[in-house]
């Protein structure tokens, strides 16, 4: 048995063809002898089987895009059992290690110790390694398939590894943009399992199909649930970083709108106050009416389209909502207004003055009290006379700088010294 095995190379040698049909044969004849012959060959004729090249390799199929191993030899090519492994792990090994190239039952692979032989860590790192260095873009429908079922044979592999090896599989996978959605490999950090709208090329949704087959690989290696707000503010940093001062175009417009509203949801779920965005972040960039990305501090919001614009005044995008920009701190056209205009006059008291007139109110009663404090806030400010006017007036409200001035159009009592 040892010795037609061992022929079987020579003869390939001489005729490709015959040794092809001796090996088919020979195989056959081990089928038989396993079956009517119960008895293992002795360990010196199972050592020469497994060194004897009789085996002949799988040869690349003509849309497998990747480094096929058995490549390296030539088309007749026979290899010993040693060498080789079974078909069933094909997408597990075929870029690291030759496959048999012809059936085999059950019972010779098991003689052949075929059966024991299975893709390693190793392997997968491998095969891993290969797909990601290849250019999915440009990979024709039937090269997609493959490539993705080599992906989802290592995801599968990798998902089932967690348990057993977790920290080499931690390792294999670190910073490694190993996820594949559509035609290119993203980062763990890239994607997550639910996301309102399309952020892309910035921030992804992981695939259906991978988020169904293999989420406990996916937050393993880091896909959350959501994004969060340091996502969005580096998405828009990003944008800000590739288009600078130039105008975005309309796709990477609709996707800055799209940041910055889950950026202002985000953030106003966490009961962020607005004021501190930047000193949490750094500076925050929104589109502006020109679809130039532009820092939040810089903008406002077009609250008084009867206002006549100014020059160095940049307004936030249109398509960018009120909702959104005032969770996001965009100042109103009329607080910019108001900003430019604000003057501080020094004033004697030392006392903060609505501190001070907030605890009159609460602490004297509406009575003559009142008119005593106001009497000693002359005397300390020395002045010579107190006034008082009365207007009864209801001025126009609706175009005040803001609604807290609203108040302020009606009646009143003026006291000054």
């Amino acid at each position: 048995m040892a010795e037609r095995a061992e022929s079987i190379h020579r003869l390939n040698a001489v005729n490709s063809e015959v040794a092809l049909k001796r090996v088919k044969e020979f195989i056959r004849f081990l089928e038989r002898k396993i079956k009517y012959f119960d008895e293992p060959p002795p360990d010196s004729v199972r050592k020469r089987l497994l060194e004897a090249r009789f085996i002949p390799v799988l040869r690349k199929p003509r849309n497998f895009p990747l480094k096929w191993k058995s490549e390296e030899y030539e088309n007749d090519a026979l290899l010993a059992p040693k060498d080789v492994f079974a078909e069933d792990e094909k997408y597990l090994l075929c870029c690291a290690e030759s496959l048999i190239g012809v059936f085999v039952s059950r019972d010779v692979k098991a003689l052949l110790k075929l059966n024991k032989k299975h893709a390693t860590l190793d392997h997968i790192a491998w095969q891993l390694k290969q797909a990601l260095s290849s250019n999915v873009a440009s990979f024709d429908l039937n090269a997609m398939e493959e490539i993705k079922t080599v992906i989802k044979s290592v995801y599968s592999y990798l998902q089932n590894a967690i348990s057993r090896n977790g920290a080499a599989v931690k390792k294999l996978l670190k910073d490694k943009k190993f996820i594949l959605c559509g035609r290119k490999f993203l980062y763990a950090g890239q994607l997550a399992f639910q996301v309102r709208d399309d952020c892309s090329p910035y921030l992804y949704q992981l695939p259906k199909q991978l988020a169904d087959d293999f989420p406990k690989l996916m937050r393993f290696a880091g896909v959350r649930e959501r994004f969060e707000e340091k996502d969005f503010v580096s998405s828009l940093h990003q944008m800000r970083g590739q288009f600078s001062e130039n105008e975005l175009d309309e796709e990477n417009l609709r996707v800055a709108v799209r940041l910055a509203n889950q950026l202002g949801e985000t953030f106003g779920s966490n009961a962020g106050n607005p004021a501190l965005l930047e000193e949490k972040w750094g500076t925050v960039y929104l589109p502006d009416s020109r679809a130039v990305m532009t820092a939040v501090s810089e903008l406002c919001f077009k609250d008084c389209p009867w206002m006549p614009d100014e020059e160095g005044v940049h307004f936030v995008h249109a398509k960018i909502p009120w909702s959104s920009c005032d969770l996001l701190g965009v100042k109103t056209r009329r607080e910019e207004a108001l900003q430019k205009h604000m003057v501080r006059i020094s004033f004697g008291q030392k006392e903060k003055l609505t501190t001070r007139l907030k605890r009159i109110l609460q602490c004297y009663p509406c009575e003559k009290e009142i008119l005593k404090e106001l009497l000693q806030n002359a005397d300390d400010a020395q002045a010579t006379e107190i006034c008082f006017i009365k207007d009864p007036r209801h001025h126009p409200d609706v175009k005040v700088f803001e609604d807290c001035w609203k108040p302020l159009q009606g009646p009143a009592l003026c006291v000054y010294n």
